[in-house]
């Protein structure tokens, strides 16, 4: 799987989740247009491996800084975070079905409406809220490259990332939480 450009490794924090939104977009275009089985398989497996990557440092990182600065965003975070719980399951159905039964192009486009969805959100809620707020984006930025670099490497050396669901990381769970 291709790796974010070294300025997207370079940049804030919006700026690297956005490149990582725009390249899941382009995988689920190549996905669409691809007719040959074997490619379909690479571009899915490009498609599992950057969303998880992506939600990981999500989840471990920018969440718990936009928690911990934006009090506001709780209910969207929450809903962020199930969100991403979904997406899991779909990567798991993928990851269990071969491309050939037959509905496995029907969970790749419910996954991607699913994705699209949440990169709306995200983008038109949750980005806008970070920007307003007192979170330096360059800092958490380089946080985000340095945990995805980190996340990359062991999946290069044939290590498969721990399921996240429902298990906040320890970064996560040291986050401010809002009352219930």
């Amino acid at each position: 799987m291709k790796q974010p450009s070294s300025s997207a490794k370079n940049s804030n924090a919006i700026s690297l989740l956005k490149s990582d939104h725009r390249m899941v977009e382009d995988l689920f275009k190549q996905i669409e247009s691809t007719r040959d089985d074997v490619e379909l398989a690479e571009l899915v497996v490009a498609l599992q491996t950057a969303l998880s990557v992506h939600t990981r440092i999500e989840e471990e990182v920018f969440y718990p800084a936009l928690r911990a600065s934006v009090s506001k965003a709780g209910d969207l975070l929450d809903e962020a975070a199930v969100e991403h719980g979904s997406a899991k399951h779909f990567l798991i159905d993928l990851s269990t079905s071969s491309n050939d039964h037959r509905f496995y192009r029907a969970r790749l486009k419910v996954l991607k409406e699913h994705v699209n969805h949440h990169v709306r959100e995200e983008e038109e809620k949750l980005m806008p809220m970070a920007e307003s707020s007192d979170i330096d984006l360059d800092e958490l930025g380089a946080l985000l490259s340095e945990r995805r670099d980190t996340l990359m490497t062991a999946l290069e050396q044939g290590m498969q990332l721990p399921p996240s669901i429902g298990k906040p990381s320890a970064r996560a769970s040291s986050a401010p939480r809002p009352p219930h």
